[in-house]
């Protein structure tokens, strides 16, 4: 923040209340006080800027706590960040087949369990080199037909 901080030729008020560690409102309302230099404006766009000797003795503002009156100027400490010594649980959400949401759109809810088990009848050498259009046909014709012997 002060120290170490490259000096520009000029800066914009965001830019100086950033490298003194302060909030644009506050260098603002510091200015209006009379406790930190008045920025110069630019003539063809008339945006204020600080030179390179205005941000020297804002900066020296800051480090003194001395401001341009001569009366002292009370900044807070830079906030640091919190840690949270306490994370949140991660809610462990129960994995869905990769199948069963392209079932449900047709009408069958069966188990990841149920699924597996019919996948390993179908393809008992597996099922990857498979598209997949054809594996969900063929689970829910297998699915089909168990659920209608059920209900015989």
């Amino acid at each position: 923040m002060l120290e170490g901080k490259p000096v520009k030729h000029a800066v914009s008020v965001s830019e100086m209340a950033k490298n003194i560690g302060l909030s644009r409102q506050r260098l603002n309302q510091l200015i209006r006080q009379g406790k930190m230099p008045k920025p110069d404006k630019d003539v063809n766009s008339n945006r204020p800027f600080f030179t390179h000797e205005k941000q020297k003795v804002c900066l020296e503002i800051r480090k003194t706590g001395c401001g341009l009156d001569g009366a002292p100027i009370l900044f807070y400490a830079p906030r640091r960040a919190k840690k949270s010594t306490l994370e949140a649980p991660k809610k462990d959400r129960p994995k869905v087949h990769p199948f069963a949401t392209h079932l449900t759109s047709l009408g069958l809810s069966p188990t990841s369990q149920e699924l597996d088990q019919t996948l390993d009848q179908l393809y008992p050498e597996g099922y990857e080199d498979q598209p997949v259009g054809e594996v969900v046909l063929r689970l829910f014709t297998e699915l089909n037909k168990r659920a209608n012997k059920e209900l015989e």
